[in-house]
């Protein structure tokens, strides 16, 4: 489903009745900046998840309405929750002689029950960096609440992997985006999109300035709890993977990562002892010794 706006001076965006079949459950906005009198505006597009009507059909858990506004500009990355402020990297004018705005990138918020779980920053204008945000959209648990906002040079160097783990979340247009151009995207891991926005290139224009989106979705009120959460002597592993997110397979349901598991390693002999020194900060694939 999608709707295409051409902005009108002074005029917020705001979704046509086309979409009204969905709006008590997930409300969605993308909403145009300012333009001086007489000035054209960009094309702006926003779409709702075919998602929004199953998710009232399953299970009561799903009770807690989250409601998600994101703002991407070239002055900041702002995503709020429930009218509260959970993120915000400022942007601003280019440094030094860096070719890149200080917030450029693509944005990722992840959130569950407790809060926000992971938030990350990946700087896909730099090679392989869309392979860290594939590992990174592949290590998240099932039936949490996923924000992505790109900012517009976040495109240059988007590759297969990164576009790939995108699509699965069920988003269709940031492997399409052109240099320039913003996404913000919102999904739920295990169910799929629940909207995505993007303002377009339109000849003769500068890039657009800003792009809001605005939708509610439905944020499991248990989240997803692995029956090992429940099992004397991990107490402290399960409050760790309840409030985390983003570590793979130490927080996996099946066959998780333990102490234990190294122990079933083959032994090797050592002639020598060296000590190690492993530091992993928010990007626990990165390990330095």
């Amino acid at each position: 489903m999608k709707i295409a706006w051409r902005g009108a001076p002074g005029i917020l965006v705001a979704l046509l009745p086309l979409l009204v079949i969905c709006s008590l459950l997930a409300p969605l906005t993308a909403a145009a900046p300012d333009v001086a009198e007489g000035q054209k505006a960009w094309e702006y597009l926003a779409t709702q998840g075919d998602t929004c009507g199953s998710i009232s059909t399953t299970t009561t858990s799903l009770s807690v309405p989250l409601q998600v506004d994101v703002h991407v500009s070239t002055e900041n990355v702002t995503v709020l929750m429930n009218g509260v402020q959970v993120y915000h990297v400022a942007g601003g004018a280019r440094q030094g002689k860096s070719h890149f705005q200080p917030h450029s990138g693509v944005h990722l918020l992840v959130t569950g029950p407790r809060g926000v779980m992971m938030q990350q920053r990946f700087l896909t204008y730099q090679p392989a960096e869309h392979v860290d945000l594939a590992a990174a959209l592949a290590a998240i648990q099932p039936h949490r609440v996923v924000v992505l906002a790109a900012v517009p040079e976040f495109s240059l160097f988007l590759g297969q992997a990164g576009a790939k783990a995108l699509d699965s979340l069920g988003f269709r247009w940031c492997s399409r985006m052109a240099w320039g151009e913003p996404w913000v995207g919102v999904a739920v891991t295990g169910r799929g999109m629940v909207a995505e926005a993007a303002a377009t290139l339109q000849v003769g224009l500068t890039s657009p300035k800003s792009l809001r989106l605005s939708t509610v979705t439905q944020l499991e009120s248990r989240g997803s709890e692995c029956s090992w959460y429940r099992e004397s002597g991990r107490e402290v592993h399960a409050a760790f993977c309840r409030q985390y997110e983003g570590y793979g397979d130490l927080c996996a349901c099946r066959r998780p990562f333990t102490p234990h598991v190294r122990h079933q390693q083959a032994r090797m002999r050592m002639k020598e002892e060296i000590p190690v020194v492993v530091v992993t900060a928010n990007k626990p694939r990165h390990l330095y010794r």
